[in-house]
């Protein structure tokens, strides 16, 4: 039976499994400089970058996309469900474990997680993109061993390597990589 234990940030439980837990779906919240601080020179002025709209909050806009992606939604971890909103939030606001290696090393710690397999999240929404050269720059942008990625611990995170391809053959550079990485 899990007992209630209330924390700064609000109440949790006591772990109820006594083995290490490991997340296998956490997302990290891709800072405002991961891709354009990143990508290859060649697609530097079509990177995705955070852009902030007075009514929308702060939005990553993905050149070639429909639709920005709003922050409010996509990081929403640690909100109660009435408190989450999909436009108004500016990045500063987001759960900081989501992008901050040191505060998510704190949040592992305070839900008993020992480990976790960490994927995107604008990244996720440039799997859409149709473009699979740009496609392939935003991902060696984000992907294990550049900046963006390197503020997680490896001790306690896997990146999960992201490669779009037409082919599976193009798939195997960041397949290796990934296995070697963690």
């Amino acid at each position: 039976m899990a007992i209630a234990t209330t924390y700064e940030d609000g109440p949790t439980a006591d772990p109820v499994i006594a083995g290490p837990i490991v997340s296998a779906d956490s997302h990290i919240t891709e800072p405002p400089g991961c891709y354009l601080d990143n990508i290859d020179p060649a697609f530097h002025d079509r990177a995705p970058y955070l852009h902030h709209d007075d009514k929308a909050g702060d939005l990553f806009v993905i050149p070639g996309m429909s639709k920005p992606v709003p922050m409010g939604l996509v990081a929403a971890a640690g909100k109660a469900a009435e408190d989450i909103t999909v436009l108004g939030v500016s990045f500063e606001e987001l759960h900081r474990g989501g992008w901050d290696p040191n505060a998510r090393l704190a949040d592992q710690d305070r839900d008993g997680v020992t480990g976790e397999i960490v994927y995107p999240t604008v990244g996720m929404v440039l799997c859409n993109h149709k473009d699979l050269d740009y496609k392939h720059a935003c991902m060696d942008a984000y992907n294990p061993g550049s900046p963006s990625t390197a503020l997680l611990n490896p001790t306690v995170c896997s990146v999960s390597g992201r490669r779009p391809c037409a082919r599976p053959r193009r798939a195997s550079p960041i397949s290796s990589t990934s296995r070697r990485s963690g």
